[in-house]
């Protein structure tokens, strides 16, 4: 049974999960040799749908043309047309052609042909589009060099790129770096370059053939010059037209620098469909009341940007006179759902939101916004394939994270000069011919095939041993009402002085350090809270309007195989074997019977340790029934140990009222943050056809109060803390019949059950009630609740089991035979909480305390649909399934070969789930346990509970059965210090919650 929050998982998640589980564990068994990274976790659906369905973009375009041909298509069209538009200016078609035409023709003369590198050093301008084109059509590659640039920056793409020449203005020749490289300026020179003819040159190049090379950030320092190819520009550009459905009549709007891929569109997505480009001014895009106005004037449809320019667009008053505008199009990083929001309130228009490195033809997917919907990239653009992998190449599951892998036509041909980084990055697809591209960044398929972009994978930092993902902090940070846009960075300002810093536009000048700190804390653990928050009035912006992170200041004060039988040979083994017996509820127990083939397990082992205890007088560590879990094992062991006198628990004097439990308090807590909450309600439904009396039931409940104090305890605040009050003579009687002959199925039966379900006051005993619901005349649903302050799933047994005696002899006439419990549950409250004060329990807190690292635990992150809600609704389901028997039955006999129990043989593949999920090797889970090990609280009804901390590290590298020792030893040791109460763990250990 899978159980979950509904307000953070849908049921189509949950069932993904739950098939997960049973893929891994069906690769466990067939092959325990393979490591745990090639064990399969995706079901033949998963895959299919991953890397066939959703990567099926294959479609036909003119993918034989090179860019200055689609160009020059639209030329012979439409001649006439307006193809550029700056600063009262305007070229056609035409016009623009022969002028490419003719310093075409004058690049071939200086040697410009395919493959050649030509450097373009301008301004934006009529002669910067010029520039382009007859690069294009001499057969060169442009290389951008900005005028924004530093010298040094400016003589590293130079040096490396080895151009020989460069297009420039007179304006600029002074600014670039002295490297030998012929410089053509076409303001100063065109007069010459006029002479050459304005007739197409003749087609030189291939879709093969490189089209530009545009320089990015390298990881040491130095920019690396990116090579891409006609083919994969002409192939997004095609798609792209048709997609947005550019036609002659629109106006796109030119603000994107020649250094970023963003201008390959603006600038040839107009230019191969007839419309008309709208060049901005050079630093226009820094002058929002300049591009609202050059927008409105002329009249512009398209609007290209990143979403920090968005940001200030929208932030202007006058960004709703912008009624012209069609579409806007924003990329380059990362669009909040906030800015989704504030878009739709204020323009009439479509948003895109598209995604594409620098390495794959400037767009790779593509989403169309919708208001108040989950932000994305969208799907692959024709001829793309994306794949989210994770470090093993291996495919995630929907929801959970990877690296974004992209294949298809629009790869670039690598890295100029850097062989060994274009052979890191560009790798051989594992599913198809050609290579991907290893992206670095981190993505998710949504469950509709939609992608989601979760920044980059170098986004992770390491605080003090922990990972962290700022992405996160970010993302939660900007669901506070109050903030606008947020940049969470780790900060460096010595060698041993790191901390998380939070960078904040808010909305509200209000709004404070210690408001958004008190937010996060509510949210996240105490080591993703950043240290610092430094409120801005507007985020610094580089050259292409994205955050510029050096910028930002520096933060000031402020889970049975039967064996042959061989009965027991004295009476050590035969008292053993009662035992056995009576835990087990199997008979014939041979004494070379494993424990837990025969169905035992860690609760049942406890159970054990805790008889041999009372009818032996003998100690038997947990650990040594899982390392001898064979009757004759376990009698030699015992015959080398020293009897124990095991110390009774001692009685409490009579009081008013009496101490609680830890897990009490605990459960006490809980009610108190919600009254009307009936989450910690126990109900149990029993269908009855038959002979059956109330009368007799109800007498036998108010026997089974009389002999458990727990049945008829409350609980009532006194200085601060809660006690327990127990009754005398508590009342209980059963609910009013109700009739139910006319609710089908049993379903809507059990709802309507459900819906007259109120809280218990804990301050009012007995903390059990009981109703019968007639269905027909020999039918009943008789329903038994009680809170789980006074009762365990243990207990429940024990109840129903007393009960159901106590009912037999009732009906029968014959008065029940009760014997005095040794002693009730306040005693047994006291007792632990009494041996926490003393001297002698240290060492169960010596073992968690280097276990769980002081509580410096690392989070793990699980997949969810929805946003973690700011208080907790209780609302949950659970999905069921049964896992086939010959899984189950290998599984069994994997148990066997190395002494572990079922649920060990479980833990492990759970553990597994959780690391493909997460990525996370470091794993630790949680699990109830009865806290029954002294024979006394045998056969004691009340609140036994307490977690079980199971902590493993994962090894990828390793097999299974190398995870299953692990766990194994783990559980173990766990068992045997699980005494400790984990509330007081909690208390004495930092652990984050």
């Amino acid at each position: 049974i899978l159980r979950y929050d509904t307000s953070r998982f849908t049921q189509d998640t949950i069932e993904r999960m739950a098939a997960h589980l049973q893929t891994i564990l069906t690769g466990i068994v067939t092959d325990t040799r393979q490591r745990v990274t090639q064990l399969p976790i995706l079901t033949t659906q998963d895959q299919h749908q991953l890397l066939v369905e959703w990567n099926n973009t294959e479609a036909d375009y003119p993918l034989d043309k090179s860019l200055h041909q689609l160009f020059e298509e639209q030329v012979a069209q439409n001649p006439q047309g307006i193809a550029v538009i700056f600063e009262g200016h305007k070229l056609t078609y035409q016009q623009l052609n022969n002028r490419g035409n003719q310093l075409a023709h004058c690049l071939r003369d200086k040697g410009v042909g395919p493959e050649s590198l030509v450097g373009i050093f301008m301004e934006r301008s009529l002669e910067m589009v010029i520039g382009l084109l007859g690069i294009l059509k001499a057969g060169g590659a442009y290389v951008p060099l900005d005028p924004d640039y530093p010298t040094e920056r400016l003589g590293d793409i130079l040096s490396d790129s080895g151009v020989s020449l460069v297009l420039t203005q007179e304006s600029l020749g002074d600014f670039l770096p002295q490297t030998g490289a012929e410089l053509l300026c076409l303001d100063r020179d065109w007069e010459k370059i006029a002479t050459y003819s304005p007739e197409n040159p003749f087609n030189l190049t291939t879709p093969e053939n490189l089209a530009y090379v545009i320089y990015t950030s390298g990881s040491t320092g130095k920019p690396k010059g990116v090579m891409n190819i006609h083919r994969g520009i002409c192939n997004t550009l095609t798609y792209t037209i048709g997609h947005y459905n550019i036609t002659s009549e629109d106006r796109i709007l030119q603000i994107i620098s020649l250094s970023f891929d963003g201008s390959v569109w603006e600038i040839f997505s107009s230019l191969i469909s007839g419309a008309s480009l709208v060049v901005a001014k050079p630093d226009g895009y820094k002058d929002i009341d300049y591009l609202i106005d050059l927008i409105v004037q002329e009249q512009v449809t398209y609007f290209t940007c990143v979403p920090s320019i968005l940001r200030v667009f929208l932030q202007h008053p006058k960004s709703k006179d912008c009624h012209c505008l069609k579409r806007v199009i924003v990329g380059g990083e990362a669009l909040s759902y906030e800015l989704n929001q504030r878009f739709f309130q204020q323009l009439n228009c479509e948003l895109y939101n598209a995604y594409g490195p620098t390495e794959v033809a400037v767009e790779t997917t593509i989403w169309c916004c919708q208001p108040n919907s989950q932000i994305s990239i969208g799907t692959p653009i024709a001829n793309a394939q994306v794949y989210i992998l994770d470090s093993y190449l291996q495919p995630v599951p929907i929801g959970v994270a990877g690296e974004l892998h992209i294949g298809g036509m629009g790869l670039a041909r690598g890295y100029l000069n850097r062989l060994e980084l274009t052979q890191e990055k560009f790798i051989s697809n594992p599913f198809a011919q050609g290579k991907l591209y290893k992206t670095g960044d981190l993505a998710r398929y949504l469950p509709e095939g939609n992608i989601e972009y979760l920044g980059r994978i170098d986004n992770q930092v390491k605080l003090r041993g922990l990972r962290i993902e700022l992405g996160e902090i970010q993302t939660v940070l900007e669901t506070h009402p109050n903030v606008e846009q947020t940049v969470v960075i780790m900060r460096e300002d010595s060698l041993y002085n790191q901390r998380l810093v939070a960078y904040v536009i808010r909305k509200n000048s209000l709004l404070t350090p210690q408001d958004l700190r008190r937010f996060l804390q509510q949210q996240l653990p105490a080591y993703m809270v950043p240290s610092a928050f430094v409120l801005l009035s507007a985020s610094p912006l580089n050259n292409n309007g994205k955050i510029d992170r050096k910028k930002l200041p520096i933060p000031d004060e402020t889970s049975i195989i039967e064996s042959a039988y061989i009965a027991p040979r004295n009476e050590k083994e035969s008292l053993l074997a009662q035992i056995w017996e009576d835990v087990l509820q199997v008979s014939k127990i041979g004494v070379s019977d494993n424990f837990f083939e025969l169905g035992g397990h860690s609760l049942k082992a406890i159970s054990l340790v805790s008889k041999i205890q009372e009818k032996l007088g003998q100690s038997l560590p947990i650990k040594q029934v899982f390392a001898h879990p064979t009757i004759a094992e376990q009698a030699a062991l015992l015959s080398t140990v020293t009897p124990l006198t095991v110390a009774t628990i001692p009685l409490v004097s009579a009081q008013e009222t009496y101490e609680t439990s830890h897990a009490q308090r605990r459960f006490y807590v809980l009610q108190q943050m919600d009254l009307n909450n009936v989450a910690y309600h126990i109900v149990s439904t029993l269908k009855i056809a038959g002979d059956f009396s109330p009368d007799v039931f109800e007498k036998a409940i108010q026997l089974l109060i009389s002999r458990h104090e727990s049945l008829r305890t409350s609980f009532i605040l006194i200085n601060g803390e809660p006690q327990q009050k127990i009754l005398q003579n508590p009342s209980f009687w059963i609910g009013n019949f109700k009739d139910l002959d006319k609710i089908n199925p049993d379903e809507e039966i059990l709802e309507t059950i459900a819906k007259e379900r109120k809280p218990f006051d804990l301050e009012k005993s007995p903390l059990v009630r009981s109703k019968i619901y007639k269905l027909s005349p020999n039918e009943y649903i008789l329903e038994l609740e009680i809170h789980h302050i006074i009762c365990d799933g243990w207990s429940m047994s024990l109840l129903a089991k007393e009960c159901l005696q106590y009912y037999s002899d009732l009906a029968k006439g014959l008065q029940p035979s009760i014997e005095p419990l040794p002693i009730q549950y306040k005693d047994y409250a006291g007792w632990p909480n009494n041996l926490l004060r003393s001297e002698n329990n240290p060492p169960n807190l010596d073992y968690w305390r280097p276990k769980l690292d002081n509580g410096q635990l690392t989070r793990v992150h699980l997949p969810t649909d929805f946003k973690r809600p700011q208080i907790k609704t209780f609302k949950g389901s659970h999905l069921s399934w049964t896992f086939d028997r010959e899984t189950i039955s290998k599984l069994r006999k994997i148990c066997q070969e190395g002494r572990n129990t079922l649920f060990m043989a479980l833990v492990a593949p759970v553990q597994i789930l959780l690391y493909r999920y997460s990525g996370r090797h470091d794993i630790t889970i949680g699990t109830e346990i009865a806290t029954r090990s002294h024979p006394q609280l045998q056969s004691l009804i009340g609140l036994f509970l307490n977690t079980l901390v199971i902590r493993d590290q994962i090894e990828p590298e390793k097999g299974y059965k190398n995870l299953l020792a692990k766990v194994r030893q783990t559980v173990t040791e766990a068992l045997e210090h699980s005494d400790y109460p984990f509330d007081i763990l909690v208390e004495k250990l930092p652990v984050s919650r």
